[in-house]
């Protein structure tokens, strides 16, 4: 699993990935990949056929469904 920190931008998920930063642009998730998101993002989150979405975190921008999976979380606990 391929985990990303830090202030992002527009990404494409092609693997199993976990996103803990800020994503400021888009997010697609490709067909077979698998996304965490744990982070805010600030744009659209896309999931093509196959592919599937955890949403761990609030998405400000769209949320558009191509026939993916995508399946709202409760949020962890904090860590600190």
């Amino acid at each position: 699993m391929r985990i990303l920190r830090g202030l992002l931008h527009d990404i494409a998920v092609t693997d199993q990935s976990t996103i803990e930063g800020q994503v400021l642009g888009n997010i697609v998730v490709t067909r077979g990949a698998e996304l965490h998101l744990r982070g805010p993002c600030a744009g659209n989150l896309v999931v093509r056929s196959g592919g599937k979405a955890f949403l761990y975190a609030i998405v400000t921008g769209r949320i558009i469904n191509e026939g993916g999976e995508i399946m709202r979380m409760q949020p962890g606990p904090a860590s600190g």
